[in-house]
């Protein structure tokens, strides 16, 4: 859509895609902390999704997220906040336009699990649940 910027703005919404049931709860409708722990690099993988709808949103989940995984899995929502709510966390969103120009990263994580999942646990306090309707 409209995020061409290599600087990704503070007022964005991004997106954490969800693959896992133990990442949220459906019956708090809340994000768990394990949602944004980062991957070996220490970054976590989110999206530029301000001005998508939620039609649109579906689409890039389908090619881009969904459909470019190896496993199969299917993503069963998302996580979504501000870029602010990460920058206030002491963390960064980076562009990172592959696989999709609005492709982002989490970054600033530390080497030291606990820290990490200090900061994971700061995200998701902020971060709105949003499930795919058929769960």
């Amino acid at each position: 859509m409209k995020n061409l910027s290599d600087c990704v703005d503070d007022s964005e919404k991004i997106g954490r895609f969800i693959f896992y049931s133990d990442h949220f709860s459906s019956v708090n409708n809340t994000v768990k902390y394990a949602a944004f722990l980062p991957a070996r690099d220490n970054k976590a993988s989110v999206y530029r999704i301000d001005g998508y709808t939620e039609d649109l949103i579906d689409e890039l989940d389908k090619e881009f997220i969904s459909g470019k995984r190896t496993d199969g899995k299917i993503s069963k929502g998302r996580a979504d906040l501000l870029a602010r709510q990460v920058r206030l966390s002491q963390l960064d969103v980076i562009a990172e336009p592959t696989p999709h120009k609005d492709h982002a990263n989490i970054e600033g994580y530390f080497s030291d699990k606990s820290a990490n999942k200090l900061k994971a646990i700061e995200l998701a306090r902020h971060a709105t649940l949003v499930l795919h309707e058929n769960l």
